[in-house]
């Protein structure tokens, strides 16, 4: 079981915490770019406890930090990635859709929508624009706050195999789409490649629980 310092970090004063935090950002930065190696599943799956579940308790503690840091007078400076992150979480409730789709040539995408605009989570999702609804076990309030868990505000707007030198034929693509009550979108994707935290999001739209008959390629 992985338990980070966090009674060091309740101890530590202002240089030690700075030394904390600048170690706990690289070592998060290690960890994901290993998760986000093109074949980092095939390597770790029966590897416990996971390196996102050392993520997870990494950036409690990092925050914990920042906050004591703050808290004895230290001047944090915030990075992009940071920034951008919380950027991204503040505007939550102003989230109207969200579109999801992924899969490759031989199997078929799938597209996921998932309808914010009332004050319930309505989800579809199907093949070839045929949408079938699937409860989701959420409501409005519980499935945003766990969409801000994802951070994907600190996402890379696309994931490529060519960063690690590595060159993929087809496989599979995916984007995803966040559509605002003002119209503007942002939009991440990807091709073999994927954020560190992918899997979370497949379950959190339950894509994880359903299988969906294949019918063919969506049209675009």
């Amino acid at each position: 079981m992985y338990m980070p310092p966090f009674e060091e970090v309740k101890k530590a004063n202002e240089d030690e915490l700075l030394k904390i935090i600048r170690g706990m950002k690289k070592k998060m930065g290690r960890l994901r770019n290993i998760m986000e190696y093109p074949d980092y599943k095939y390597r770790n799956d029966k590897k416990c406890p996971s390196d996102l579940v050392i993520y997870k308790c990494d950036r409690d503690l990092l925050n914990m930090a920042i906050i004591r840091y703050i808290s004895l007078g230290g001047d944090y400076k915030y990075g992009q990635t940071e920034v951008n992150d919380t950027k991204f979480n503040d505007k939550l409730e102003e989230i109207s859709k969200i579109t999801f789709i992924n899969g490759g040539f031989f199997e078929g995408q799938r597209k996921t929508v998932v309808d914010l605009s009332g004050n319930e989570v309505k989800l579809e999702t199907g093949y070839l624009g045929d949408l079938a609804p699937f409860d989701i076990g959420y409501d409005k309030e519980n499935f945003l706050y766990e969409f801000g868990e994802l951070h994907i505000g600190e996402w890379r707007r696309s994931y490529q195999t060519e960063r690690f030198g590595i060159s993929i034929l087809d496989g599979e693509q995916w984007s995803l789409e966040i559509e605002y009550r003002d119209g503007k979108k942002k939009e991440y994707g990807g091709s073999n490649a994927y954020p560190y935290n992918y899997e979370d999001l497949i379950s959190l739209l339950g894509l994880n629980l359903i299988e969906v008959p294949f019918l063919g390629e969506i049209e675009t």
